[in-house]
């Protein structure tokens, strides 16, 4: 039995290689300063994930859970900050390489 399952145990453990983590860090350097312009406010790419680091009851947010990166990401009274627009900027030039490559 065990013979059988070490294939998908081999699987199981293999790294997804389009599947990318980013720990950003920091304290008022994080939190955001910049008002969203209407095409941020629309941004909506389930890709582009964080972790609530506090609660946001206006926004029906809970610490400790992940949310699509809609600003704020931060804090409830913050606007945009650096890892809003890498997000965002990662996310579109993924796409667009992954667009590239399907139609080689």
């Amino acid at each position: 039995m065990l013979l059988l399952c070490l294939p998908l145990m081999a699987q199981a453990g293999k790294p997804d290689k389009n599947f990318h983590i980013f720990l950003c860090f920091g304290q008022s350097n994080m939190e955001a300063g910049a008002r969203p312009a209407e095409q941020d406010k629309d941004f909506n790419d389930p890709r582009f994930q964080f972790l609530a680091a506090v609660n946001m009851p206006r926004k029906e947010r809970e610490m400790g859970h992940w949310y699509t990166a809609i600003p704020p990401i931060c804090r409830e009274g913050n606007n945009m900050g650096p890892v809003d627009f890498f997000g965002y900027r990662y996310a579109e030039q993924m796409l667009k390489l992954h667009k590239y490559k399907m139609k080689r």
